[in-house]
C-alpha cells in the first residue's frame, strides 16, 4: 500500500528514505540531492508518498504540483526503493487520486522509459540536457 506521508513525519522516517532517494538523485544530474529533497518536502514544495509491503518500507515517491500557464499536473519527481511491482498497482490509484483532489488534469513522470509500462503512460517527448 501507498499513502502520502505527512510532513510532521518526514523527519521522522528520513533516516530511512533518504537511502532510496541516493540512486534516483544521482541520476538527475544534480536537479536534485536526498537534502535538498528533504528540504523542499518541509518548504511545502514537494509530497512525500510511502509505499509499504506488509509491514516493511520499500520506496518514496517524492511528487509535486505543476503549474503549467493551461493545467496543473502531479508530476513525480523522484521514486526509489525496491519491489515497484508490489505496491504501483495501488499506488496508481492513490496517487491519481491525490492529483484529481489537488486539480490536476494528468500526471506526468521524470524517469527511465520503464515508468511508461508501470503506470501506462505515453512517451511524449525526449529530455535532453547539457551541463555547462
Amino acid at each position: 500500500m501507498i499513502w502520502l506521508l505527512r510532513k510532521e513525519d518526514v523527519d521522522q522516517l528520513w533516516g530511512d528514505l533518504a537511502p532510496m532517494l541516493e540512486e534516483p538523485c544521482r541520476m538527475s544530474n544534480g536537479r536534485h540531492t536526498p537534502d535538498s529533497t528533504r528540504q523542499a518536502v518541509k518548504d511545502g514544495k514537494y509530497d512525500v508518498f510511502i509505499a509499504m509491503v506488509g509491514n516493511v518500507l520499500r520506496s518514496v515517491c517524492i511528487t509535486t504540483i505543476s503549474h503549467y500557464p493551461a493545467s496543473k499536473w502531479l508530476t513525480i519527481i523522484l521514486c526509489g526503493g525496491e519491489k515497484m511491482l508490489e505496491w504501483l498497482q495501488d499506488g496508481k490509484a492513490v496517487l491519481e487520486d491525490f492529483a484529481r483532489l489537488n486539480g490536476c488534469v494528468a500526471i506526468e513522470v521524470f524517469g527511465r522509459p520503464g515508468w511508461c509500462k508501470a503506470m501506462d503512460l505515453i512517451p511524449t517527448g525526449v529530455m535532453m540536457e547539457r551541463k555547462l
